[in-house]
């Protein structure tokens, strides 16, 4: 076999498990890359239209985790974005079902917690569609997101790495 052939199979290999890829975890991709907005709709947001709000940072290096912008559903009073990791940052028995804790801290001291969590695994990533409820954001002009990694052992919650990330709001006038 020559080395023309042996290039030509190995890159038709690499063509075909790339297109693998790209099949399987489209879904992933689209939200991760903003061509889909991650959302968990409920009745009282059928008919209302989200607000988005940039996130000046998508990466965060400490936690090895990337979320998405958020998108406010002024009416419910309930911000929704995305979360994703890399599989083999965060796996085994010592991890919890929610890996992370997320709550947003309003300019007025409002505080909104985690209330739920959709999660979608791809090959290699795993998405986490997340909503925070309770919040409102109409007189506030900024916002702190505070994501927490966290361990469980029994009923015993514990942070290992936190990271904040202040967020400028746009003019909410709804």
């Amino acid at each position: 076999m020559t080395n023309k052939k042996r290039i030509g199979i190995f890159a038709s290999i690499f063509i075909i498990l790339c297109c693998i890829y790209v099949y399987i975890d489209w879904d992933i991709i689209k939200l991760k890359n903003g061509y889909t907005q991650p959302m968990i709709i409920t009745y009282d947001q059928y008919d209302e239209t989200p607000i988005p709000i940039k996130v000046p940072k998508h990466k965060l290096k400490n936690l090895n985790i990337s979320i998405t912008d958020l998108y406010y559903y002024p009416e419910s009073q309930e911000i929704q974005y995305g979360l994703w990791y890399k599989k083999w940052y965060y796996r085994g028995k010592e991890v919890p079902w929610r890996v992370f804790d997320v709550s947003f801290v309003s300019d007025s001291g409002q505080v909104s917690n985690i209330s739920g969590v959709a999660t979608k695994d791809g090959l290699i990533d795993v998405f986490q569609i997340r909503a925070n409820q309770k919040i409102t954001l109409k007189q506030s002009k900024s916002l702190k997101m505070i994501i927490t990694s966290v361990k469980q052992e029994g009923k015993t919650v514990t942070p290992i790495v936190k990271e904040e990330i202040n967020i400028n709001l746009p003019q909410l006038t709804s």
